[in-house]
């Protein structure tokens, strides 16, 4: 988990209602953090959008792409925004900016959940 100009440090936590706590620590030995509660099935399409455009080796930004069940935006390297649709494809109220290194280390918790 270092990134290249420090360490950093993120977690992760299943919840029961079917969402995932993701924390995020600038240092691994801050006691501080931002974090964010994602639905599973939002967690699921994120990580599959990224493999998808990981393959992908000439990217360039702005990045927005849209799914039935949510829309992704890159604008930078560093962060992905995230919007998640209702039933009838309208924005819900809360959306999510996420550090591009919390999904590298998604990407490796799946793996490990599996």
């Amino acid at each position: 988990m270092l990134d290249k100009k420090g360490n950093y440090k993120v977690e992760f936590e299943n919840l029961s209602d079917e969402s995932l706590e993701v924390r995020y620590f600038d240092d691994s030995r801050d006691s501080s953090y931002r974090s964010w509660r994602l639905p599973k099935k939002v967690v699921e399409e994120l990580i599959t959008w990224w493999k998808e455009l990981k393959k992908n080796k000439n990217i360039n930004f702005p990045i927005k792409t849209r799914t039935k069940i949510c829309k992704f935006n890159m604008y930078t390297e560093k962060y992905i925004g995230i919007r998640e649709f209702d039933t009838l494809g309208r924005y819900k109220l809360a959306g999510w900016s996420l550090p591009k290194v919390v999904l590298e280390e998604l990407i490796d918790w799946e793996k490990k959940e599996k």
